[in-house]
């Protein structure tokens, strides 16, 4: 009932979900990949010169079939979904190839593998409901089989303002830029309307604040973003602007929260503090966590209007999130597979 299979395993989300999955005791058992065999293996086994050489043994059995820490893993090359035959054995399936991110796309995975029981699309998705663990994972329903686990964007701003929510911040006005280390979905060089991602900064878009509020839905219109794309690898911030009325006006009150939380089982996890003056890429890679707030850039200013909450003062509170953009919602994505997994063992 923990089996799963990751489709898209050679890439940078494919990769390190299988690997955190393992870490949480789940089996990965199959995986779908254009690459060859031979490339997967390498994929897995390399060094990696972001994050290093992980901590597993890769090898191969044979054409079909390679092993992770002596775990036998079978392996097809299908480019339609529809064509993989995922197998009794497999429960879910992630889905990281960033291809497949609609419900009719993902459903592929459904077709001819009558044992599968839920599809998890990595990335941002179409006609599906989005769960980050921390902030709305609970309101998972069993029955439904196709779910998005969100942007690492998302889930950078979503968890420290559900903290706020959950302490009676009462939120009017969000505003979110979040400067983003560059994508496999950028070009090295200028092509055709698009300048080369190697040495510009430029503004891209974000769905991050829509996304935001299908995770919290009391947020729903009250979120504006934007995003900019800068020549590095890895190691995202975001900068939120948060106007509101609330009973904690500090800005160490705020932190305190936001401690708390890091210890909370509720958040599972997904945030942790950074006590640093200045929060840059190298503090943030490796970090696994959905939401790094760098504790000395929280500022909290109490404005001069009555507030609308009796008892409470309005405030305009900025906080600034770091993320991993590739180990966060790697380990988040592994997460959320294991508790609905575990609502379907229930």
């Amino acid at each position: 009932m923990d089996k799963v299979g990751i489709n898209g395993i050679a890439g940078r989300i494919g990769k390190f979900a299988a690997y955190e999955a393992l870490g949480l005791g789940l089996q990965v058992v199959a995986a779908n990949d254009l690459a060859t065999t031979d490339q997967i293996i390498e994929s897995l086994s390399h060094k990696d010169s972001m994050h290093g050489k992980l901590d597993w043994k890769i090898e191969k059995v044979d054409d079909n079939t390679i092993s992770i820490n002596g775990q036998k893993v079978r392996i097809c090359h299908e480019r339609d979904p529809s064509n993989i035959r995922w197998g009794e054995e497999v429960s879910i399936v992630d889905e990281c190839t960033g291809l497949f991110t609609t419900r009719a796309g993902a459903e592929k995975h459904l077709a001819n593998s009558p044992g599968l029981y839920a599809v998890i699309v990595s990335a941002p998705g179409k006609n599906m409901n989005s769960y980050a663990m921390g902030v709305n994972h609970q309101d998972y329903n069993p029955a439904e089989r196709v779910i998005s686990n969100a942007s690492c964007t998302t889930k950078a701003i979503a968890v420290p303002l559900k903290v706020l929510i959950d302490n009676g911040f009462q939120i009017y006005n969000v505003k979110m830029n979040t400067v983003h280390a560059a994508t496999n979905t950028q070009k090295p060089l200028d092509f055709m309307d698009s300048y080369g991602v190697l040495d510009t900064i430029g503004s891209a878009k974000t769905g991050a604040a829509v996304a935001t509020s299908e995770l919290i839905p009391s947020l729903e219109g009250k979120l504006r973003g934007l995003a900019y794309r800068v020549p590095t690898r890895d190691g995202s911030i975001a900068h939120v602007t948060v106007i509101g009325d609330t009973p904690y006006h500090t800005s160490g009150q705020i932190n305190d929260l936001f401690s708390l939380a890091s210890k909370d089982a509720r958040y599972c996890g997904r945030i942790f503090l950074f006590e640093g003056s200045e929060i840059a890429s190298p503090d943030i890679i490796g970090n696994a966590a959905s939401s790094i707030i760098a504790v000395k850039k929280t500022e909290s200013d109490v404005l001069p209007y009555k507030p609308l909450m009796p008892g409470f003062k309005p405030v305009s509170l900025t906080f600034v999130s770091g993320y991993d953009n590739e180990r966060g919602p790697a380990k988040d994505l592994a997460l959320l597979t294991q508790y609905v997994l575990a609502q379907r063992n229930k």
